[in-house]
């Protein structure tokens, strides 16, 4: 991660003496393998960088993005910055964060063995999910969806006020959605498991949770309306927070979408 912030130093350091400048770099890795019936549907690995520079001069500030660590095209991002700049209404509120003598705390977020591990096991993971999810109940007639992903990203930013951070996350997941039929009712559930690691993954909780998910589903009807009580199912009560939170943002507050 040193060269990195090498480069997002580099970039700080061209800033002129009547600006402030941000500069926010990233890289990553992902790797997403979805299973169906026996074979490997699709397969695709990626590794994105990026460079995100912001300028705040007299009031004004500008953004631009590059897809390139290339110091040149870095070069021309800051110029990019700086143009679309001269284009911003002044705000006086406008300006890069300052260092608040708070150190950042550290967290063990990255497994080596994620970095480590062969693509061929990854596709035998996405393989056994689903191979295990026909195998559990009887009443599975197929699998819509078998996948196994993974991501890896790096993160520094460093500005003119002298803020100078990084971080680094890997994370990776099963997710499964198989079919169950029984008397013409055919339903669907879905499981998933996340780790730090592949070993970390738990492929029968991940198989337990979709097939149970879609049995408990056979031959369900509508209730009569009432006033009842509801407990909701945990991925629900997630989506729900997710769904909350997301118009609780300081973008959207500032937007005026929420009051927070």
């Amino acid at each position: 991660m040193s060269d990195l912030a090498d480069l997002a130093h580099l970039i700080v350091s061209w800033a002129r003496p009547d600006e402030e400048v941000e500069a926010y770099l990233s890289r990553g890795r992902t790797t997403n393998v979805r299973a169906y019936e026996g074979e490997i549907e699709s397969l695709s690995s990626a590794e994105p960088v990026g460079a995100g520079v912001r300028v705040v001069s007299g009031g004004r500030q500008g953004f631009a993005w590059a897809g390139t660590l290339d110091k040149a095209v870095l070069a021309e991002t800051l110029e990019d910055a700086r143009d679309n700049a001269s284009f911003g209404q002044p705000d006086p509120y406008a300006g890069v964060a300052r260092p608040d003598g708070v150190a950042p705390p550290v967290l063990d977020l990255v497994r080596t063995e994620l970095l480590e591990t062969p693509t061929a096991a990854k596709v035998e993971l996405a393989l056994e999910l689903e191979r295990a999810s026909l195998g559990r109940d009887r009443r599975v007639t197929g699998v819509r969806v078998a996948m196994y992903s993974d991501s890896y990203g790096e993160v520094v930013v460093a500005t003119t006020t002298g803020i100078a951070v990084a971080s680094e996350a890997g994370v990776c997941y099963l997710s499964v959605s198989p079919l169950v039929e029984e008397d013409g009712d055919t339903q669907i559930g879905s499981g998933t498991a996340a780790g730090r690691a592949p070993s970390e993954l738990d492929l029968e909780r991940a198989v337990n949770d979709g097939v149970g998910r879609a049995v408990r589903l056979l031959g369900a009807a509508k209730p009569p309306s009432r006033r009842v009580t509801v407990v909701l199912d945990p991925e629900v009560t997630a989506d729900l927070l997710a769904i909350l939170g997301g118009t609780l943002s300081g973008d959207a507050v500032q937007k005026g979408r929420s009051r927070g």
